[in-house]
């Protein structure tokens, strides 16, 4: 889904990295890595300059506008969707005083949670110091982190079959000790510390290690609870083992459950919100080594 939403720019980038990524066959020549590589480069020139045009205040239709910030995609290091690549944009949009509001458009199924609370944190400091009203606007899904970073707005609106929630904390792994016997393959990690180690999927999970994973997660959890809890307050209509049980909803169900005020799209929130009737989007100012590098974290 997030494909669908992504920029003119991060198409054709991701395209042509793509290309330069699979050309490793002998058949092919160099010619056309190096002449892919030259697009590339052009290709960033010119979406640069469009860039300092497409989102110069002084090119709003009307001096009544709001600064509008997407976050698309899975959040973590090396995305689209973290500090490094959002806070000079949140910085941007933030520091724009002739916007009326600054909107948050998100697009997310969540990710990391340490970069999702820095993200959350960054709006809400930036809104504070700026003295500028922060909503969200969902489009797809708003989910999990990318619920906690729409938090620090103070007005939250999905549409009614966009997905919402997943107010949890999740930890993944496999246990392949029985394939290991089956195939005679033996772990020889070394570790200084009895739980340096303590979720290598070729040893059997300890009691001990188990219960340091559970009392993290319910650690972050309780932290992302108290988040909401805070943004939310009298808002929320149902109880806390409802809410936060790591559960996800429609925009419809979200709204009655007031994680959500309502079903507004971004030109309507604007409208209603911020009394704003045009919009400036501020986004990354993103060269080809940016995206060579989101290709190798994927």
């Amino acid at each position: 889904m997030a494909e669908a939403n992504k920029t003119g720019r991060e198409v054709l980038y991701t395209a042509l990295a793509e290309y330069i990524k699979g050309q490793n066959s002998e058949r092919k020549s160099k010619k056309w890595r190096w002449g892919a590589l030259i697009a590339l480069v052009a290709l960033n020139f010119v979406f640069n300059v469009a860039y300092s045009v497409a989102t110069n205040p002084h090119h709003a239709k009307t001096s009544n506008y709001a600064a509008v910030v997407r976050i698309d995609g899975q959040i973590g290091v090396g995305r689209m969707a973290s500090t490094d690549v959002l806070t000079p944009v949140l910085d941007e949009a933030f520091s724009d005083a002739k916007a009326s509001c600054v909107a948050l458009v998100i697009n997310s199924p969540g990710g990391m949670v340490g970069q999702s609370q820095l993200i959350h944190d960054q709006i809400a400091k930036l809104a504070k110091e700026k003295g500028k009203k922060v909503i969200a606007v969902a489009e797809d899904m708003m989910a999990s982190g990318g619920y906690m970073i729409a938090s620090a707005a103070q007005r939250i609106y999905a549409p009614q079959t966009a997905v919402v929630g997943s107010i949890g904390v999740i930890s993944s792994g496999y246990d392949f000790t029985g394939l290991a016997e089956k195939l005679g393959v033996k772990n020889r990690t070394f570790t200084a510390g009895s739980m340096k180690d303590p979720f290598n999927p070729l040893e059997k999970l300890t009691p001990e290690a188990e219960l340091k994973a559970r009392t993290t997660l319910s650690e972050l959890h309780g932290i992302f609870i108290q988040m909401v809890k805070d943004s939310r307050g009298q808002r929320l209509k149902a109880p806390d083992a409802e809410l936060f049980d790591g559960e996800y909803w429609t925009g419809l169900t979200g709204a009655k459950l007031g994680l959500t005020d309502g079903y507004l799209d971004l030109q309507d929130a604007i409208k209603q919100d911020c009394g704003a009737d045009s919009a400036v989007t501020y986004t990354p100012h993103l060269q080809f080594g940016d995206y060579l590098g989101f290709l190798t974290n994927r």
